[in-house]
């Protein structure tokens, strides 16, 4: 199999908000004016209007306006779903030149995903229906339970998700192109273990 000039990319989203409107204004400054990412779809016009729109719900957060915080999150969303459609365009756009492939990455913002250490079966997802993914993890001893936790915020809070006794746990009614982080702690016997760092995945349909 022939090897892809360009790994996925690593979009290494802030959780902080003016952390991310920082990374949203650095990538508007570097598709503006690109010879290369001429087309991206949403244009730089409404990306820009995304992120100072996040900026000007996250000051009414602070000033604890009414309805602020659900705002808040609706425009937060637009801008996180705004970089994963420009870092999948910019790496259509560098895939297509293989002779100045990662050159066109380089002037994105955007990174390769760093090869993995992991294992697989450690931790990987499915989708089998709409809003649903189905986790898988590497099995402990037999008998073992698994305790889950799922964030639905970025890694600010997290929520119970159930206990199974299987290594793999479904989660229900998530919504399109959002980030999701997951973690789990294992029980076997009388033994129970911290919990894992939280993985990351996006809901695929």
């Amino acid at each position: 199999m022939r090897k892809l000039l360009i790994a996925p990319i690593a979009l290494y989203l802030p959780d902080n908000v003016a952390e991310l409107i920082t990374y949203g204004e650095h990538k508007i400054q570097c598709f503006t004016g690109n010879k290369d990412l001429t087309s991206p779809v949403p244009t730089i016009q409404v990306v820009t209007a995304d992120f100072d729109g996040l900026g000007t719900a996250e000051a009414a957060v602070k000033n604890r306006g009414p309805d602020a915080v659900p705002l808040r999150d609706q425009v937060l969303g637009n801008c996180r779903s705004d970089m994963e459609q420009w870092a999948t365009y910019a790496r259509a756009t560098a895939l297509a030149n293989p002779a100045r492939a990662k050159e066109i990455l380089a002037s994105s913002g955007f990174l390769e995903r760093p090869p993995t250490t992991r294992k697989k079966g450690d931790f990987e997802v499915t989708f089998p229906a709409v809003g649903v993914a189905h986790v898988w993890i590497r099995a402990a001893k037999r008998g073992a339970s698994y305790e889950w936790m799922i964030s639905l915020d970025g890694g600010v809070t997290f929520v119970s998700a159930g206990t199974t006794t299987r290594a793999d746990q479904l989660f229900p009614n998530l919504k399109k192109g959002t980030d999701y982080q997951v973690k789990w702690r294992v029980t076997i016997g009388h033994t129970m273990s911290d919990w894992t760092q939280a993985y990351h995945f996006m809901q695929a349909k």
